[in-house]
Parts: structure tokens; sequence; C-alpha cells
């Protein structure tokens, strides 16, 4: 297929599978077929960042970096 569908493809479905112990993006690996998604996270719920990555076979097809946490109320 298509490599951009692949990447999406499997993001999507990352996204789809993150857990209660680790709700941020999708979990910390997951494989289909070629794909595989990674997840690193630092901090808590209260303030946290983190980056996903996606690889085709051995190579980087993409890369997002996040953060976010509670606002002060």
């Amino acid at each position: 297929g298509n490599q951009t569908d692949d990447i999406y493809k499997i993001l999507t479905k990352a996204l789809r599978n993150s857990t209660l112990e680790m709700p941020y993006r999708g979990p910390e690996k997951l494989v289909d077929a070629n794909m595989m998604y990674k997840n690193s996270v630092n901090g808590d719920f209260t303030n946290f960042s983190g980056e996903e990555q996606i690889f085709d076979k051995e190579k980087l097809v993409y890369t997002a970096r996040y953060i976010g946490g509670l606002i002060d109320q």
C-alpha cells in the first residue's frame, strides 16, 4: 500500500490502543505488518511530554512530539 496510508493506519490503531496506565497517545509499542509504532513519555498526567515514532521496517518515517498536563484551577 501507499506509505502515507500505512502510517495513518498504524497511527490510528495505536491511538485506539492506549491504556489506563499509559493514556498519552498510543501504547509503548505496536507492530502491524512491516510498520512499528513507538511511544515514549516522561512525567505523569499532571505534567507530561513525549514522542511517538513510526518505522517502516527499520526506517523512521514519522515522528511527533507532544506535551500536556493539568491546568491550574
